[in-house]
């Protein structure tokens, strides 16, 4: 039996962060069109748990989000 380290293939991953409804809809069907696996996430604080996780290759944040929650 072989035994060595499974490589890990990602799949191509975005994450929104708290972005609004109409912004988020464009963004899925855009991303999911060119076979992107889009997961919208409504607070700071569970893109921050959910980005080690994911490991996304792309995150999205609004240029309105408040300055406190960009740090």
């Amino acid at each position: 039996m072989m035994r060595g380290t499974l490589q890990r293939i990602p799949t191509p991953t975005a994450v929104l962060v708290v972005l609004p409804d109409a912004l988020a809809e464009s963004c899925d069907e855009v991303l999911g069109e060119a076979g992107v696996r889009v997961l919208r996430v409504g607070s700071v604080a569970a893109a921050a748990e959910r980005i080690p996780v994911t490991m996304p290759q792309l995150v999205i944040v609004s240029a309105l989000m408040i300055p406190a929650d960009l740090e």
